[in-house]
């Protein structure tokens, strides 16, 4: 019986999302999934990347939705933001600013393009994570597990930094939390979490404040 329903969960997953992106392409959009490939990633380090999973908008209008903050008066950053759903969804949300970091420059014009059409107010920076130098913009982070603990590792001490340069409350929604214990290790507090419904997804949100 409970494979009956995770077959029938995965069968109307299925059909949303070629319902979906029938609706997108129609449009000129392109949220869909895509498969990457060696040449997506830095030669000798594909290991430390992550392959392309696309947030739906239910999850993370969930995760925004548990964030105590006013989205009129703080930024969100989707690190690793694909070709900008999470974009579109914060951007509907309305925050105050709004913008993803995406280092495969493919992926990046998509996202681009998909927030020109969409007249959206999003800016996406075509950068890495890890050389990224403007954290102490944003408030409320997203991350769809994008790289393991190596690379994870880097890029909380980034945004852990930034809470010194701009002292503020900050939250961190991760979908897929394989690297949970670097956050509780740099001082965030596990303070909610969830479970995606579409994919049975654990997500995790943190909150640290230097105020």
């Amino acid at each position: 019986m409970a494979k009956m329903k995770y077959d029938l969960k995965r069968l109307k997953r299925h059909l949303r999302v070629i319902r979906d992106s029938i609706v997108e392409k129609s449009k000129g959009l392109d949220f869909s999934m895509m498969k990457l490939t060696d040449n997506h990633f830095p030669k000798n380090k594909s290991s430390n990347y992550y392959g392309y999973f696309m947030t739906t908008e239910d999850t993370i209008h969930e995760g925004l939705s548990r964030v105590p903050v006013n989205p009129a008066e703080s930024n969100f950053l989707d690190v690793g933001c694909g070709k900008g759903i999470c974009l579109k969804v914060a951007c509907e949300y309305g925050f105050r600013k709004v913008a993803g970091i995406e280092f495969m420059p493919d992926i990046a014009a998509i996202a681009k393009k998909n927030m020109s059409i969409l007249k959206l107010p999003a800016e996406v920076f075509e950068a890495n994570a890890l050389y990224f130098d403007k954290y102490a913009d944003y408030d409320v982070f997203y991350f769809y597990n994008p790289f393991n603990a190596t690379i994870f590792k880097d890029v909380i001490a980034a945004i852990d930094k930034s809470l010194t340069e701009r002292p503020r409350t900050i939250y961190v929604i991760y979908t897929s939390p394989t690297s949970h214990q670097l956050w509780m290790d740099a001082g965030f507090a596990l303070v909610d979490g969830y479970t995606d419904q579409n994919r049975g997804t654990q997500v995790n949100i943190y909150k640290k404040s230097t105020l």
